[in-house]
């Protein structure tokens, strides 16, 4: 029964996204590729794909119908930068590459611990296609009092984006064309943050995770609104959204309401807000408060989990004004769930589905809760509650005061869609699907599949591929992969 029931899923799967090899390359095999990596061109839609090796990089651009237009080979900075961070087009048809050095140790990085850089520095690579050139530098960045949080492009050019060590002192480092740069600090000692039992504070603190006889490393997880993220990535305290030029930081330590800080990047100007969490009462002894958030198109979605109950509020984020409220308790029928209880119990292992609500509430007891939002076709949205463990997790409590918890660590993301792609295929996770009009009001249907799982299932069996990169194209994702005998695709998922 089982066996037919994964076949019937595989299937519906075939169905709903079918694929198409579009491009094969043999990679010669004395070029050691390291990785592979792809960037889109937003003005032009032209898709560039790297093939990063231990002294240059061999780069192919495809124009909008996908059809190779021209390649290059482009020097690379020095073996230490092999984390691409991120990436900018200028008004004169040059690309620029942003690279952070190397996460695992090298002789000449003492200072990585744990596979992360106390102290990253960062290298750039300009090029053009029409000319053949490329520039190499390493930037002067002294980032010894700081600690690198995200990079993304802007109006104002590439930003890498860092934050004072034990402070609420922000920096950004914006690149313009010729790849200078200019250091814009916000302050934000004059607002104030709260920790769990809502004592004071610093931004540091709700934005690093401690560690015992290592480096302190972030626990801020970007999301991009228009990728499907799992519940491994969202279990996060500390989403960072960007929408236009505002950044939205959002905070779920403090036990009562999450803190809620938006810094616009045209003005620089800042302000901090906070959104009261779901209030949920219980007598019961030996559970912890847990509580998560999540913004999606306007609105608020608050989660909290105490001992038998979860409650949901669905809030408009201008105004506040509670939308809908929903209450989840143990022992008894999840009425708003359109799936069945899914647990996932680790990396490309087949998930389980139950139907108890006890079960649900057992795995939730250990994980950290979390909210993902994504709309539904054209009726209104799939929400995904549940919980996860992540992989490497990090069990530390950020003060005395908090209790211990499981802190989903990514500290160099480089593309919002290959990051989600990562953290739906591996992990312990426990989540249920439901579905709700325009109105919040829960509805019946067939729920949906994020696309990464339907990736995941095309990778089963693949186990000869050595390096993968999922990016998102137009209305469907480009998936390249890499076998370790050097022979490389490129798959179109087409929705």
């Amino acid at each position: 029964m089982k066996q037919l029931l994964l076949a019937l899923a595989l299937l519906a799967v075939a169905k709903a996204y079918s694929q198409e090899v579009i491009l094969e390359k043999a990679i010669p095999k004395d070029f050691e590729v390291n990785q592979i990596f792809q960037i889109n061109d937003n003005r032009s839609e032209d898709v560039v794909l790297f093939f990063h090796g231990n002294d240059s990089i061999k780069s192919y651009l495809f124009q909008d119908d996908l059809s190779l237009k021209d390649s290059t080979t482009l020097t690379s900075l020095p073996p230490r930068y092999r984390s691409f961070i991120g990436s900018q087009f200028t008004d004169d048809s040059r690309c620029q590459l942003f690279f952070s050095t190397e996460r695992r140790p090298f002789p000449e990085q003492p200072n990585l611990t744990n596979g992360f850089s106390s102290k990253p520095k960062f290298g750039l690579i300009i090029f053009s296609f029409l000319s053949k050139e490329n520039t190499v530098k390493e930037l002067e960045l002294s980032l010894t009092k700081e600690m690198y949080l995200e990079s993304f492009s802007s109006e104002n050019g590439f930003i890498i984006m860092t934050i004072k060590k034990k402070s609420d002192i922000l920096n950004f480092y914006c690149f313009d064309n010729s790849g200078k740069y200019e250091k814009v600090t916000v302050d934000c000692e004059d607002l104030t943050f709260r920790d769990w039992d809502s004592s004071k504070t610093a931004l540091y603190d709700l934005l690093a995770i401690k560690q015992v006889a290592a480096p302190d490393i972030k626990q801020l997880t970007f999301i991009d609104t228009k990728v499907p993220y799992s519940i491994k990535s969202t279990s996060s305290l500390s989403k960072l959204y960007k929408e236009g030029n505002k950044l939205t930081f959002m905070f779920d330590v403090n036990k009562d309401y999450t803190q809620v800080l938006t810094i616009d990047i045209q003005t620089w100007e800042k302000k901090l807000s906070g959104l009261l969490k779901p209030k949920v009462e219980s007598n019961a002894v030996g559970y912890s408060r847990k509580s998560n958030s999540f913004l999606y198109n306007g609105y608020f979605f608050g989660l909290t989990h105490l001992a038998n109950q979860i409650k949901l509020e669905i809030k408009d984020y201008t105004t506040r004004r509670l939308v809908q409220s929903y209450l989840i308790k143990n022992n008894s029928p999840i009425e708003i769930k359109d799936s069945p209880i899914i647990i996932m119990d680790g990396p490309y292992v087949d998930y389980r589905e139950v139907e108890k609500t006890s079960q649900f509430f057992r795995k939730l007891k250990d994980y950290n809760i979390g909210i993902s939002v994504r709309k539904y076709k054209n009726l209104g949205y799939q929400l995904n509650i549940g919980g996860s463990i992540p992989e490497g997790q990090v069990r530390i409590p950020l003060s005395s005061s908090l209790p211990a918890s499981n802190y989903n660590i990514n500290p160099y993301d480089f593309g919002a869609s290959n990051f989600a792609f990562t953290q739906t295929v591996g992990g312990r996770m426990t989540f249920i699907k439901c579905l709700f009009d325009s109105n919040f009001d829960n509805i019946s249907g067939q729920t949906i599949e994020s696309p990464f799982e339907k990736i995941r299932y095309y990778m089963d069996g693949k186990k000869r591929i050595a390096s993968k990169f999922v990016l998102p194209y137009k209305n469907y994702l480009l998936l390249s992969t890499l076998t370790k005998q050097n022979h490389y695709s490129l798959i179109k998922f087409i929705k």
